[in-house]
């Protein structure tokens, strides 16, 4: 089995058991993190973006109120010497994931993060002239099962602001011991 194969199989795996209890000897690490603003006019202010190798901060406000809040949820991992392998794609209402009712644990384990950081709201609207941020998010391996493979990965987030495409945001990091 190939190697592309093999990260797919753990990562299914992954999503239909994420409270396996066992060691987790792995950690994340944050490579690359960038804001691509596709509609600045959707903005009050300019968008702050940072990070360092453990966790992220972003800052926004809106300059009108947003009912409606999705996003296309991409997942790559990067074979040394290797083509792109896509193994995970989800679209969905952002909305409904601050009202807790996502369905997808990969989903679940990320929003349950974002809670702790930020001061969205528990449901949408997010509303105009209102600061927004997402402070010190860590990706914490205690959220995710033990048996993640060491690998570099990659995540584009596609937002869309009542239906409006918005921003992309673009994660490049790494599982493994080190």
């Amino acid at each position: 089995m190939d190697y592309p194969l093999r990260f797919f199989g753990v990562l299914t795996i992954c999503y239909l058991h994420p409270k396996v209890e066992a060691k987790r000897d792995f950690k994340f690490e944050i490579l690359d993190f960038k804001i691509n603003v596709t509609d600045a006019e959707l903005f009050s202010d300019s968008i702050y973006s940072s990070y360092d190798r453990q966790q992220l901060t972003v800052e926004f406000s809106m300059v009108q109120t947003i009912t409606e809040w999705s996003g296309v949820f991409n997942v790559d991992i990067l074979p040394v010497g290797g083509p792109i392998t896509h193994i995970l794609k989800l679209n969905g209402n952002i909305c409904d994931c601050l009202r807790s009712a996502c369905r997808n644990n990969l989903m679940v384990a990320l929003f349950k993060e974002v809670f702790r950081s930020s001061n969205f709201p528990q449901k949408c609207p997010l509303l105009a002239k209102n600061k927004y941020y997402l402070r010190n998010y860590t990706v914490r391996a205690d959220d995710y099962p033990a048996f993640l493979p060491q690998v570099m990965w990659q995540v584009n987030i596609d937002m869309m602001f009542n239906k409006k495409m918005a921003m992309t945001w673009f994660l490049k990091g790494r599982t493994g011991k080190f």
